[in-house]
């Protein structure tokens, strides 16, 4: 028999062994499965090695209710001393879905990256789940509640639904700003006074001949908030500067589309705003709100970075930028329909076409099965821009599959500097033409690529022993073709050319 037990729990047995092991002295039979055996047939073998998996399977029963852990079981594991890194969530609402959270109480629950499957939950949770804030956090002994609590209307604050590492580590003073009296006291001055924000990547000097009161935090990059400065004043000295600047007035704040935004977040993306468009200064403007959503995808927040996206279309001045962005979003969340519609309207006669525009409708199509819209729009990217290596891989891919070699080489015969993928194609097709010594030559690229295609593993396997070469790297190389290819398609390959199995 099979008992039915929580999801994850494979991922908690070791855990749970280590700790009863520690604290009761019990050990544990390497042959037994937990719950696998029905109860009276422990019972007539009265083995006390297996009677220690019963204890094992109450703690994991008592502890799972309603699609979660308890807060106990979280605690066993953190007394086992090591820490447990994962997320940390507020939820509004419990979702209705097979992710087996720790339930920690007051809407408050923890996703450990020891369950795995954490952007598959994140996806469901942006697609699923209404109002949720989440930060990473290696949980340890001595769980606070009161401290997560106060990270958690932090994260709040800064309007993030995944606070990633990399995202922590970017904004570590804005974070140390908020945890301190300091902050209330920075938000409170924004609020009420004619301020500016200033952030830059060294501190203002005594010497810098601006007025007024100016309050500084920070170890690596420096925010200021300067009170009683004149505009120009400030201009001039930013102009006369030799560092990079991100300005904010606090005036702006309290209109939109900013004043629900969080000020120390919009200064930070005017200094990024400033460093990409190598500017000395920038003064936050609407486009910079492009720039906070581009920081927001790459801090990993597909779901604030949608909204901040929505929020900076009528104002940015890179459109087909931002729609490719927020259409890769909604491509990540499996709504295919929604990314096709904002890239069909950036296809309009009014506007120069762009190759990314047609790529991405290529791979959508393709996973719509639409293979013919897919060629279209596949090669028409490829024709807008030839050189480069990711359209011209992607239709070759496609092409490979319709088994169209011909025109696989008429795209790579003109190629001055072929890329590897470039010289694997060309070695696939040259073996399919029975040119085996340039088949060989090309395909032996593979062996220092880490994208190891199964087609050209299996054709360089079967040239090895063409040509006599090593009999043991020959089936090295058919083992790992072995793995990446469908079974079907290495028996369709062993009766077409005779490599043995």
């Amino acid at each position: 028999m099979s008992l039915a037990y929580p999801p994850k729990t494979e991922r908690l047995i070791p855990l749970l062994k280590s700790y009863l092991f520690k604290n009761f002295d019990l050990t544990f039979d390497g042959d037994y499965e937990p719950f696998t055996e029905d109860t009276l047939e422990l019972l007539s073998k009265r083995d006390q090695k297996r009677e220690a998996f019963i204890y094992l399977e109450r703690i994991i029963l008592e502890n799972y209710r309603q699609g979660c852990y308890s807060q106990k079981l979280l605690e066993i594991i953190l007394s086992l001393g090591e820490p447990l890194p994962g997320y940390v969530f507020y939820l509004a609402e419990r979702p209705k879905f097979d992710y087996p959270f720790f339930n920690l109480g007051e809407r408050i629950y923890f996703y450990p990256l020891l369950f795995g499957d954490i952007t598959s939950l994140y996806l469901t949770l942006w697609r699923e789940c209404g109002l949720f804030n989440s930060y990473y956090k290696a949980l340890t002994q001595g769980l606070d509640l009161d401290h997560i609590k106060k990270d958690l209307k932090i994260v709040k604050k800064l309007g993030f639904t995944r606070f990633t590492p990399k995202s922590q580590s970017d904004l570590k003073e804005i974070w140390e700003l908020l945890m301190t009296p300091e902050g209330e006291v920075w938000q409170e001055t924004i609020n009420h006074k004619e301020t500016f924000i200033l952030v830059g990547k060294r501190p203002l000097s005594e010497t810098n001949m601006l007025k007024g009161k100016i309050r500084v935090f920070g170890s690596e990059i420096f925010y200021h908030l300067l009170e009683e400065t004149d505009t120009e004043d400030l201009i001039n000295f930013l102009k006369r500067s030799n560092s990079t600047w991100g300005v904010v007035n606090s005036k702006n704040l309290r209109e939109d589309p900013f004043q629900h935004l969080n000020p120390f977040l919009l200064a930070y993306a005017s200094l990024i705003h400033a460093d990409r468009a190598k500017a000395k200064f920038h003064f936050l403007d609407t486009f910079t709100l492009h720039v906070l959503a581009d920081l927001f995808f790459e801090w990993e927040d597909l779901g604030k970075a949608s909204e901040l996206y929505e929020i900076a279309r009528p104002y940015t001045l890179q459109p087909i930028e931002l729609t490719l962005s927020k259409a890769s979003i909604h491509y990540a969340l499996g709504d295919l329909e929604s990314a096709e519609k904002l890239l069909r309207e950036k296809l309009c006669g009014c506007l120069r076409e762009d190759p990314r525009v047609h790529y991405n409708l290529g791979v959508i199509y393709l996973d719509l099965g639409e293979r013919s819209k897919a060629e279209y729009h596949l090669y028409k990217a490829y024709l807008l821009n030839k050189e480069e290596v990711l359209f011209r891989k992607r239709l070759m891919d496609y092409l490979w599959e319709e088994n169209r070699i011909q025109e696989i080489e008429e795209i790579l015969k003109d190629l001055s500097s072929p890329e590897i993928q470039d010289k694997i194609y060309l070695g696939k097709c040259a073996f399919l033409r029975g040119d085996y010594s340039k088949a060989l030559e090309m395909l032996q690229e593979i062996l220092s690529f880490e994208e190891r295609d199964g087609y050209a593993l299996y054709f360089l396997a079967w040239l090895y022993l063409y040509f006599g070469k090593d009999r043991e790297a020959s089936s090295i190389l058919l083992k790992e073709a072995q793995d990446k290819l469908p079974s079907e398609v290495m028996m369709k390959l062993k009766e077409e050319f005779s490599l043995p199995l």
